[in-house]
């Protein structure tokens, strides 16, 4: 089935070549007038302003992220749209077009043309002149087994681009929950940083009263400096994380504050994840194409064994004789030695190779799948714990204080504390949202489903 797609495909493959070659609705490249390779839809359009100069507010508006808010699947199609990478895939599979339809080419005639006739070195030497043609006639099927294996490559170069397409959806979403997340812890600790620093300057109130000893304004000076510490180290990997979706995005500048936490997905299953993995993966379509252009170049490599012969024709005149000339031939290479003995051999071990990463990449990822999904699992039930159990708690505890204190029962410094309670808990669940949303997306991304398809839903941490 697939020699005769390949023969019905001789005449058509060019007009394929010079077809554009789309990778989504967003982005692809086509040719110019000038021949060359040019991009097209929105990734046309990014970083063009008035004067042709490259700003970054004019980049955000033409992808659609200066609005009030922007969701996940606004940077991911952003990301699309703006990817080299994917580009640079489907050029691929424009030049692989190009290889198929050089396969399909009949090989070119020889024209040879001849003159003897005395010369000084040769006085006696016969006047003749004659033209030859020779051409190569293919006697195997390796024409068709050459388009064959490009257009099997061709197959290959276009899972690449799925590939090339997923790998940017993925990196947008990790991108895009790991700024989020710090954006959103940055708040709570900088809350927690103003509760501590209360408790501070009434420890330091109560000292200068004479109602305490100094060492009781040691341990929030030290818990303040400690809490500065951490949202130090917090802003700046929130600010590695900005910069990293903003080079994703081309340069596009992001307003983390407009940026939406996506609502978190359902409790993934390893078996369910495991099987859509096996059928959506697109590393392992790309795996499943290189398997068959594997077995496709075997083939073309046992054509070796019938060379192709020549057929030459040739005529002229005899100028002494008066005699016309005339001359058929044919030269019939002899797969005597050589019959392609070695490179059949390499074939058949690059198809075996093929097959084994195919099965080592499913494997991988079946790993990879459980690691994912245990790591989910693992963080919703502490997470849920957290928010069944210990946030209800510190925030009765919290309300009780603030009852006691009203009473003169307690100090204001208690409130404080269960107030840095019910913080922490909080900044807790943050860390544990964090790693749901992580661990869910690996296992997208291990399963082939694309992350933009999850909804957005606004941060709900506080």
């Amino acid at each position: 089935m697939r020699r005769a797609a390949a023969r019905s495909a001789l005449g058509a493959v060019g007009a394929v070549a010079l077809c554009a070659c789309s990778h989504g609705d967003l982005a692809h490249p086509v040719w110019s007038p000038e021949g060359s390779l040019v991009a097209s839809g929105a990734a046309a359009e990014v970083g063009r302003d008035d004067e042709g100069a490259r700003g970054v507010g004019v980049v955000a508006a033409r992808l659609g992220l200066d609005g009030p808010v922007v969701t996940l699947d606004d940077v991911t199609r952003a990301v699309l749209a703006t990817s080299p990478s994917i580009d640079a895939a489907a050029a691929d599979v424009l030049a692989a077009s190009g290889r198929a339809w050089q396969a399909g080419l009949y090989p070119n005639p020889t024209l040879e043309l001849s003159r003897d006739g005395p010369t000084a070195w040769n006085p006696l030497g016969r006047a003749e002149i004659r033209v030859g043609v020779t051409q190569p006639v293919v006697v195997s099927d390796r024409r068709e087994r050459a388009v064959t294996a490009a257009l099997t490559d061709r197959d290959a170069r276009e899972a690449a681009v799925a590939v090339a397409r997923h790998g940017a959806r993925a990196a947008a979403r990790s991108a895009f929950v790991e700024l989020v997340h710090l954006r959103d812890e940055a708040t709570l600790r900088r809350d927690l940083l103003a509760v501590a620093g209360r408790t501070l300057d009434l420890a330091r109130e109560r000292v200068a009263a004479k109602v305490a000893v100094t060492s009781e304004a040691l341990r929030p000076e030290l818990e303040v400096r400690t809490l500065e510490s951490a949202l130090a180290g917090v802003d700046r990997r929130r600010d590695a994380a900005e910069a990293r979706l903003e080079t994703l995005l081309g340069g596009a500048d992001i307003h983390v504050e407009r940026l939406v936490r996506p609502a978190p997905g359902p409790l993934p299953d390893a078996t369910g994840a495991i099987l859509a993995a096996l059928a959506r993966n697109p590393a392992l379509d790309l795996g499943r194409q290189l398997v068959e252009v594997a077995r496709a170049e075997l083939a073309l490599a046992r054509t070796a064994a019938r060379p192709d012969i020549s057929v030459r024709a040739s005529f002229g005149r005899d100028f002494d004789g008066n005699d016309f000339l005339a001359e058929v031939g044919v030269e019939i290479p002899l797969a005597v030695h050589d019959a392609g003995q070695g490179a059949v051999l390499e074939a058949q071990a690059l198809v075996s190779k093929a097959r084994s990463e195919l099965a080592a990449l499913e494997r991988e990822i079946a790993v990879r799948i459980g690691d994912a999904v245990g790591a989910s699992v693992s963080a919703r039930a502490e997470l849920n714990d957290l928010r069944a159990r210990v946030v209800p708690l510190a925030e009765k505890t919290l309300e009780a204080t603030r009852d006691e204190h009203r009473s003169g029962r307690q100090e204001f410094l208690a409130v404080l504390d269960a107030q840095r309670t019910l913080l922490d808990a909080r900044l807790a669940i943050l860390g544990l949202e964090r790693d749901v949303a992580l661990a869910d997306a690996d296992v997208l991304t291990l399963t082939g489903d694309p992350p933009c398809t999850l909804a957005s839903s606004p941060s709900s941490s506080r």
